[in-house]
């Protein structure tokens, strides 16, 4: 599926790929937000691309949230503390995390 991504790491201007993996986080009946945590411990850039639309959001240390809508890239440092959840609305919750320098 790499491929398929080539357009996006194209439009980022990304120099160095440090990761890319996909989330899949499947409905419960109950939202649950996961421990705050950073993907790394170094400065560095993130895209995650929602790929369907739910009552999933990403949050940050300040209390911000980001919903997960089909087709939204959202564009942050993940050497910051943030969080994400599942979905209580549709099947599952299916994200592309990219970092990248």
């Amino acid at each position: 599926f790499y491929s398929n991504l080539i357009p996006l790491l194209d439009k980022l201007d990304v120099k160095h790929l440090i990761r890319i993996k996909a989330n899949l986080y499947p409905f419960t009946e109950t939202l649950y937000e996961h421990t705050m945590h950073i993907d790394f411990e170094f400065p560095h850039k993130t895209a995650l691309l929602s790929l369907n639309t739910c009552d999933g959001y990403t949050k940050f240390k300040d209390g911000t949230k980001i919903d997960s809508v089909a087709n939204r890239v959202l564009l942050f440092d993940a050497s910051k503390e943030h969080c994400s959840t599942n979905t209580t609305n549709v099947s599952a919750r299916i994200n592309v995390n990219i970092n990248y320098h």
